[in-house]
């Protein structure tokens, strides 16, 4: 599969970020690395990243999946102009699809995760930052 520009919602619900492809995994082990180029941070080392790989797991009877993604916070210092990072916010994702199992029960499951994370209930408990 082509490796595509990624377009998502900011916050507000209503304003897109597009995460740029940047390169694509290149096999197994690679990761493929998105960036939201247009975000305001002045280096590219400060704007947000998602990388995506993929490979099979020790016995090969499933497919290993890591999604890291960064969200970094950053000032510019007002004296001198630099801008410097503050802290990211790192996410990791993992998971691994058995070879096994219906295609049917991959898609269900894949797109079902995706929604609870785009759940409205989901995310504020995210955003908190505690569980329920």
């Amino acid at each position: 599969m082509a490796i595509s520009d990624l377009t998502v919602f900011k916050n507000d619900g209503v304003t897109n970020a597009i995460y740029v492809a940047k390169n694509s995994a290149g096999g197994d082990s690679g990761m493929a690395i998105w960036r939201y180029d247009a975000h305001a941070a002045p280096y590219i080392g400060l704007k947000p990243e998602l990388r995506f790989g993929s490979k099979f797991n020790g016995p090969r009877t499933a497919r290993r999946l890591t999604i890291q993604y960064a969200y970094k916070s950053y000032a510019t210092d007002s004296t001198t102009g630099v801008s410097s990072l503050v802290g990211a916010i790192p996410w990791t994702f993992t998971g691994a699809i058995p070879l096994n199992v219906p295609q049917t029960d991959i898609d269900e499951s894949i797109s079902q995760v995706g929604n609870l994370f785009v759940n409205a209930t989901f995310k504020a408990w995210v955003k908190a930052t505690f569980a329920p």
